[in-house]
């Protein structure tokens, strides 16, 4: 009698101990542990800790870029310096205005065709001069005519300048691209990376048919060819980049609708 009393305690402390909120057994499990607030917590913290290492291993591989634009184009210190707190001012002030554009990627888009393509672009360009043995920032910009010629087009596109300038920076564009159009299809990334790099090669082709005309009278001219070329690879990639992906998110939602 007394062990049949002590069984039914027994067997309704079991009960009320499951059905509490203090020792819900369901919320033990795995599956219900994976809803709860901590995990995303934490999947937030390393999203954002990995844009943040990201972001500055750009920034400081732009510094390197900064170095070897003083050693292998050859600017005085000062002017050096001058490259290095614009650099810097720029890179960091440009973090909250391309974010106002709500175009995912066009951030490291941007400073990857800056950074990395520049510092394949100039490689290239140090090759060119060796293999051909010209002078001090020779390259295409000595050939320059008024007119474009088929021999020139294939020369800049063959050139080591132009194709060190893609191995660089196309893996680095989309690789880092691809990181924040996760929610894109391979088709539209795609059509993305080629139209805003042709426009790159467009930008930089423009760049050596001008700059004779509007850098004519300024010093050190080598850097200040470098400097507008990049400024013009920029500016036609990274403004299709950002056109190119209204354009086939428009066209999505409009599907959708």
């Amino acid at each position: 009698m007394i062990n049949l009393y002590i069984t039914n305690y027994l067997q309704k402390l079991y009960w009320h101990m499951c059905n509490s909120k203090k020792f819900h057994i369901s919320n033990l499990n795995v599956h219900n542990y994976s809803k709860t607030k901590y995990p995303n917590v934490y999947e937030h913290f390393a999203q954002r800790h990995k844009k943040f290492s990201v972001r500055h291993c750009l920034y400081a591989i732009g510094l390197i870029q900064i170095g070897l634009i003083h050693y292998m184009v050859i600017v005085p210190q000062h002017v050096t310096v001058i490259n290095l707190v614009l650099f810097s001012a720029v890179y960091f002030i440009s973090i909250p205005l391309i974010r106002q554009l709500k175009t995912p990627g066009l951030f490291f888009h941007s400073w990857a065709t800056w950074i990395i393509g520049g510092i394949g672009m100039l490689l290239g360009h140090t090759l060119d001069s060796y293999l051909s043995s010209a002078t001090d920032h020779a390259h295409h910009h000595g050939a320059i005519t008024t007119s474009v010629s088929t021999t020139e087009i294939y020369s800049f596109l063959f050139s080591g300048m132009t194709s060190l300038m893609l191995i660089f920076c196309i893996p680095a564009c989309v690789y880092l691209c691809n990181i924040k159009l996760a929610n894109q299809s391979d088709l539209r990334k795609w059509i993305l990376h080629l139209s805003s790099g042709l426009s790159m090669l467009l930008g930089m082709f423009i760049a050596i048919q001008t700059e004779q005309y509007i850098l004519a009278n300024i010093n050190y001219m080598g850097s200040a060819s470098y400097y507008f070329m990049l400024i013009l690879m920029v500016m036609f990639s990274s403004s299709t980049y950002y056109l190119v992906f209204k354009t086939i998110n428009r066209v999505r939602n409009t599907s959708i609708i």
